[in-house]
């Protein structure tokens, strides 16, 4: 009943954490995730604009009263947080999109097309709320046709771990390469 509560804030204690040991620098940190932990990561970069550096979300739930809504996938939400009218503050917890305009470092966002177990549905509506918000210059977006959950074909995987790279290399490292 705590979704994007205390695992959110052990993400705050960790990077604060790391600030504080002479060898990080504390103003290259980044956070990444696939599945629930780009919902995590997307909880991170919003509750905590400013603790990031940088973010990747890999098919990561973008609010959970859409995904209870979801035909496959509401037994599943439910069994677990209950209904969004038996628990209304448990799921505006768990709802990044409704906190994009918070975002004020970069993100990534990967997600395959033909994802059944995070709809790429999730993904396409958090690009379209950050654009509404003014936030489009902070995201770059990555689709992968006929792509599920979890990467599988070899130059899928390529082009995304690629990319990944590339972009914590130039906001994190500073390289001057733009990222793809």
């Amino acid at each position: 009943m705590d979704v994007g509560g205390k695992d959110a804030k052990d993400a705050w204690m960790s990077a604060n954490y790391l600030k504080t040991l002479p060898y990080v620098d504390s103003d290259r940190i980044g956070v990444w995730g696939l599945s629930y932990g780009g919902f995590f990561t997307l909880i991170a970069m919003t509750d905590q604009p400013k603790l990031f550096r940088a973010g990747v979300d890999v098919a990561g739930v973008v609010d959970y009263v859409m995904y209870y809504s979801d035909p496959y996938h509401g037994d599943w939400t439910a069994s677990r947080i209950g209904t969004p009218e038996q628990n209304p503050k448990v799921y505006a917890n768990a709802s990044p999109i409704s906190h994009i305009d918070r975002l004020e470092h970069p993100l990534l966002v990967l997600h395959g097309t033909s994802d059944v177990n995070v709809p790429y549905l999730e993904s396409v509506w958090l690009i379209d709320e950050a654009l509404k918000k003014g936030k489009g210059d902070l995201l770059s977006f990555m689709m992968y046709p006929g792509e599920f959950h979890y990467f599988t074909r070899a130059h899928v995987l390529l082009d995304a771990w690629h990319r990944v790279d590339d972009f914590f290399a130039f906001h994190l490292q500073g390289r001057i390469k733009q990222p793809r």
